[in-house]
């Protein structure tokens, strides 16, 4: 399996081979995932709202569709975004240190 956005590729002449920091992709996902995912989710509501007569459709329906594909579109991106982020955020997170005597902390649970 290979490590994307673990490791830089060897393309990358001075970065090669080196761990990609971890907020370098984090970052940017969280900055873009919500936006995209709200616009397309209030898109959906909004046109769901249009074609069930709540709202007034102003448009052509060829129109309408365009526009939920649109929507689909934004939504969809968005979420898998955020999803991704999500994942690489859990792969990526630091690891708990263990200590030498497991029952460190245990103090309540053996009193009791």
């Amino acid at each position: 399996m290979r490590e994307w956005g673990m490791i830089f590729p060897r393309w990358t002449r001075w970065l090669s081979g080196r761990r990609v920091p971890r907020l370098l992709p984090i970052t940017p996902v969280w900055l873009i995932a919500p936006t995209l995912a709200s616009y397309g989710t209030g898109a959906c509501i909004y046109l769901l709202l249009q074609f069930t007569g709540v709202l007034d459709m102003d448009g052509s329906p060829a129109e309408y569709l365009l526009g939920c594909s649109a929507a689909i579109g934004f939504a969809g991106y968005g979420w898998s975004l955020a999803i991704a982020g999500v994942s690489y955020q859990r792969r990526t997170r630091p690891r708990c240190v263990q200590t030498g005597n497991p029952h460190i902390g245990d103090e309540h649970a053996r009193l009791s």
